[in-house]
């Protein structure tokens, strides 16, 4: 497994099924997709080793959160298995998609 995709693709997926097993209402996941955000923006500051491995894994924070909003206000009585499903779905679709276009120049 190339470093490629432990960065691009794991460490997201894996940071958005944690957040979905925490998250029961969309309201916490609108305060953590906010949060991810916020942190994003601080990413300069960070040291490079650091911002390499904690970068994506607040970019998971943040779409895990983003589809956890959609879906807990479509169904707010979703079960765990369906919260991280929804979050995952999005996650890993969105990171697939950009480590192609990383590595094939698109």
């Amino acid at each position: 497994m190339s470093e490629f995709a432990v960065t691009f693709v794991i460490l997201p997926c894996v940071a958005a099924c944690i957040l979905a097993v925490v998250i029961r209402d969309w309201r916490l996941a609108a305060a953590a997709l906010c949060g991810a955000l916020a942190l994003v923006f601080i990413r300069d500051v960070m040291p490079v080793g650091v911002g390499i491995f904690v970068l994506p894994v607040i970019f998971g924070f943040a779409l895990g959160a983003a589809a956890l909003i959609v879906a807990l206000l479509w169904r707010p009585t979703l079960d765990i298995w369906g919260r991280m499903l929804a979050a995952l779905g999005l996650t890993f679709f969105v990171s697939v998609s950009q480590l192609l276009i990383i590595t094939t120049g698109f």
